[in-house]
């Protein structure tokens, strides 16, 4: 058998793989990419020792250094962007800690009403004016009520990203929603525990 067939046959059984995973994870996006990674990892690698063996070992070192680097420069285009959708949440939480959250910007007027709802949907924390760079994002004034709303296809939850967190909704499933009403003026900022999502609650006075 060709080495450009055993690499396709082995990147095909670990997309098949991958797949059964996602469904079992609700697709869960960050299976679905390592998933991919492996499987092409995989394929690389069996192309490439593949096409070493044929040349009698005289490709072999060559061919390793190839892999290599090939497998380092994936691992990095895949991961960038997932791990990139949580970094709006680590700027935002900063100092905040257990206590609440940091202080809130001044100047700022409530965005959203009493309840607050924000609709989970397309994997994001609300839309239109909720969203700030792809992140849920809504003032509101101390008292408000904020009820997430799981409007997606897909299992979601809202968590605080405080130590401890502040809340957690646990598991939401489509349809179901979670309420957390803020007394204390910050910023508080939030995740999905199952998806690189992020979202951020600023609290005024």
């Amino acid at each position: 058998m060709g080495s450009g067939v055993r690499a396709i046959l082995v990147f095909l059984g670990g997309m098949l793989f991958t797949v059964a995973l996602g469904v079992a994870t609700q697709y869960n996006m960050l299976v679905l990419a390592l998933g991919s990674i492996g499987s092409m990892l995989f394929a690389l690698r069996e192309g490439f020792v593949a096409t070493g063996e044929e040349g009698r070992g005289a490709t072999k070192l060559p061919v390793r250094w190839i892999w290599f680097v090939g497998c380092v420069a994936l691992v990095l285009l895949t991961l960038t962007p997932i791990l990139g959708a949580y970094s709006p949440t680590i700027a935002a939480t900063g100092g905040g800690g257990g206590g609440g959250g940091g202080a809130a910007p001044s100047g700022l007027t409530p965005t959203c009403g009493n309840p607050c709802i924000i609709i989970i949907r397309n994997s994001a924390f609300g839309s239109g004016s909720q969203l700030q760079n792809g992140n849920g994002y809504v003032v509101v004034k101390a008292g408000t009520t904020v009820t997430w709303e799981n409007r997606d296809n897909t299992q979601h939850t809202t968590t605080s990203t405080a130590s401890p967190p502040l809340w957690d909704s646990g598991i939401l499933n489509p349809g179901q929603q979670f309420s957390h009403t803020f007394n204390t003026p910050g910023t508080f900022s939030y995740i999905c525990n199952v998806h690189p999502m992020a979202g951020t609650v600023v609290v005024v006075s």
